[in-house]
């Protein structure tokens, strides 16, 4: 069963820009990977939620399987890019999974 993974950042405003050049380079490696079937980086909204002044930034992307996106998450660790992220987060990023009960993709 396919899943969508929904990484959300609280991002330090002077450090938001940088953030989603790391998001934007690190999204089009993993687009190579075959069990993944789309990945996006959205931008900009305020943390209004927790009263903060933190920019808000969200990876989010379909997998064929929570097995396949795991085994690309511990190698993205391996690498370092989640510690390199954090440096630029005001909290630890919350991370969803959603499985894909219907798809209605072409």
């Amino acid at each position: 069963m396919s899943v969508i993974i929904n990484f959300r950042w609280g991002i330090k405003p002077e450090k938001h820009t940088e953030f989603l050049n790391l998001m934007g380079q690190a999204v089009t490696v993993t687009k190579i990977f075959d069990a993944c079937r789309w990945m996006y980086v959205t931008n900009g909204e305020e943390d209004a939620e927790n009263n903060k002044t933190d920019f808000v930034v969200r990876v989010v992307g379909c997998w064929d399987s929570i097995e396949e996106y795991k085994k690309y998450f511990q190698w993205r660790e391996e690498l370092g890019l989640h510690d390199m992220a954090n440096e630029y987060a005001t909290s630890p990023p919350v991370l969803t999974f959603l499985p894909v009960f219907f798809d209605c993709t072409k």
